[in-house]
């Protein structure tokens, strides 16, 4: 079976959403669900300083997603409803993981970590280093406390991977040791606990 392709977007988060999520998503989400290749759909609140809403689209492919964007219609309600402006347009990736990744959607918290190449390191020293960390599930050392982590390039950029993880819970996060990524790359990242949509 071919790997999906997995879009992330995260929006400033609204009153609405943080005090009725479902209720507040639902119509954005009921556009996704139904268009063609659409597999899974998740969305959470990343809290913090600023808090954003955090949407993970799940689709057979890139050009399904592709597809759906080209209907204007569904286009612009879906951006009015998740109240997305030009500025917060930008926060949107997708990603062709090297493994099935849905394990780390379905875990208490999800980790989404975005990893930019530094100047003058090479991709191949990165990606080695992302396949020692995201091993077969069955690999992950205990101590890590992860349900599963997968990671891939993405489509935008091609400096940038982005790794997922899926901790067993906030005490398992200081388990992760995205610090030996930090010799070659800068490090962004998202914790959020995802519910699933569909």
């Amino acid at each position: 079976m071919a790997l999906p392709c997995v879009e992330v977007v995260h929006v400033p988060s609204t009153d609405s959403y943080r005090s009725k999520p479902v209720e507040t998503i639902q119509p954005a989400l009921d556009i996704c669900k139904d268009a063609p290749g659409n597999l899974k759909l998740y969305h959470g609140l990343q809290n913090g300083e600023s808090p954003h809403i955090v949407v993970v689209n799940v689709w057979d492919k890139l050009e399904s997603h592709q597809k759906f964007q080209s209907d204007p219609i569904a286009i612009e309600h879906f951006l009015k409803v998740m109240v997305v402006s030009d500025e917060s347009k930008e926060a949107l990736i997708h990603v062709n993981p090297t493994t099935d990744p849905l394990g780390t959607f379905a875990a208490p918290l999800t980790v989404v970590t975005t990893v930019r190449l530094k100047a003058g390191q090479l991709m191949a020293r990165l990606e080695a280093a992302l396949v020692d960390l995201v091993r077969a599930e069955t690999e992950l050392p205990e101590s890590w406390e992860l349900i599963h982590a997968a990671w891939g390039p993405t489509v935008e950029k091609e400096d940038a991977v982005v790794m997922f993880a899926g901790p067993m819970g906030r005490s398992a996060l200081l388990q992760v040791p995205l610090q030996r990524l930090e010799g070659c790359a800068e490090l962004d990242v998202m914790i959020v606990p995802l519910a699933t949509f569909k």
